[in-house]
């Protein structure tokens, strides 16, 4: 499914699916795949994932769900312990977990820090 039109589809907002869409057009090195799921009508998920387009070693590096324009980054809290923001948050997870921190894409200014969380995601998995 073309990416824009899953947005369109499973965004709640004209103003959260542009970010949605501002913020994946500024990535780079990425694949963009939606999630799928036998359960479904359409056999997709709510999210799309934001995958390395090189050599694959781990799954999503984010994932983003257009309803709620929410972003889920595959960094754990000492890696973003040097960034003073509101705009990242911290989920209640197990020990261990690699998706702990939070970016939702509320504004400009959050898209351009998701953008950047996503590019340290990406660093932690290729260096890996």
């Amino acid at each position: 499914m073309d990416v824009a039109i899953f947005i369109d589809q499973r965004g709640r907002t004209p103003e959260g699916n542009e970010r949605v869409k501002q913020y994946l057009d500024q990535l780079g090195g990425v694949e963009i795949v939606t999630g799928r799921s036998a359960r479904t009508k359409d056999g997709q998920m709510d999210y799309l994932m934001v995958r390395d387009d090189g050599k694959r070693r781990f799954g999503a590096v984010a994932y983003v769900k257009p309803a709620n324009s929410g972003l889920t980054l595959r960094l754990a809290r000492e890696d973003v312990a040097d960034l003073a923001t509101d705009y990242i948050q911290f989920r209640d997870v197990k020990a261990g977990h690699q998706y702990v921190v939070n970016c939702p894409l509320t504004s400009d200014e959050a898209v351009k820090w998701a953008v950047q969380l996503t590019h340290r995601a990406l660093a932690k998995v290729r260096e890996a």
